[in-house]
């Protein structure tokens, strides 16, 4: 019988990627706020970004470090008349964010860029996204073309699709294996959204767990909150409580869900890997009996586990 790591060695990242002409690209010369834009209105996390000058890929961006950039220019903005304002028009306001291209804040960005050559396999690909701390990495063909994007996601939907592979290590518990990371980086509900973002872009993480007065975990706010983001009048909500902008981004968007984000240390890793992937979600809370996070279990904690001689 094939083993999990069988079946990451004889799979082709190609396999797993969407097609050359479902990858966004961004123009390094589009502005910030053209870029955000472009992000929210095609519903993705983040893009390849690319100088036209010299048909070269410079890097990753993520929407993630664009607000974290937003948050930097306009933190100590008064807030008395943002109700009459939208996030892009928000975004020109200042000179400097209005003109700054997007090709030269790629350094920002949380996803380090991390290509693998077509042909690839998906487990030497893994290797490469736990090595480098990265979240997807490009399919670039044998002249450094972007072909297409694998995401961790993609990798542990097709583990789902073949619990068999996982044989014994399927059946071990989060205890058992140490999965996760400690400590959790949380915010309490009534921390700032804007603010929750900047720690959020300081700590280099993509999720914090958000807490209640009693070191309770209640929620989660992560970078697919900001890819909700779009041109409605809801630039006000970064100036509200972390636990208000979640609401908000929750009622108004009806493909985003509140998924169970909590499990325990007797939780098995193949349990794991099917709420991750049925819920859409890129990481899971280790809490106690009291709903105190005590690890955080990542895509990329679980891929660690897979590749680990």
């Amino acid at each position: 019988m094939s083993t999990y790591q069988d079946l990451l060695r004889n799979t082709k990242v190609e396999d797993l990627a969407p097609s050359k002409d479902q990858v966004i690209v961004l123009d390094s010369k589009l502005t910030v706020p053209e870029a955000l834009k472009r992000l929210t209105e095609v519903g993705v996390l983040s893009a390849p970004v690319i100088d036209t000058s010299n048909n070269k890929y410079v890097g990753l961006v993520d929407a993630l470090d664009i607000l974290a950039y937003v948050v930097g220019i306009f933190e100590e903005v008064e807030t008395e008349s943002i109700q009459s304002h939208t996030i892009f028009t928000r975004l020109h306001t200042g000179e400097k964010f209005k003109t700054q291209p997007i090709g030269e804040i790629t350094d920002f960005a949380h996803n380090p860029y991390t290509p693998v050559q077509k042909g690839s396999s998906v487990y030497d690909a893994c290797k490469v996204l736990v090595q480098k701390k990265s979240h997807r990495a490009p399919i670039v063909d044998e002249n450094g073309n972007i072909i297409s994007i694998l995401t961790q996601s993609a990798i542990v939907n097709m583990l789902t699709r073949h619990f068999g592979c996982l044989g014994d290590l399927g059946k071990k518990t989060v205890e058992e294996l140490q999965l996760g990371t400690s400590p959790v980086i949380t915010v309490a509900k009534t921390m700032r959204a804007v603010d929750a973002f900047k720690k959020m872009h300081e700590s280099r993480v993509s999720g914090l767990g958000v807490i209640d007065h009693n070191n309770n975990l209640i929620g989660n706010l992560s970078a697919r909150d900001i890819k909700a983001i779009d041109d409605a009048n809801i630039y006000s909500s970064l100036f509200t409580s972390t636990s208000a902008f979640v609401q908000k981004i929750r009622s108004e968007n009806i493909n985003e869900t509140h998924p169970a984000i909590s499990c325990s240390e007797s939780t098995t890793l193949e349990f794991i890997l099917g709420r991750l992937a049925a819920n859409f979600i890129h990481r899971l809370y280790v809490c106690s009996k009291d709903f105190h996070p005590l690890r955080v279990v990542s895509l990329r904690d679980v891929l660690a586990v897979l590749i680990k001689e």
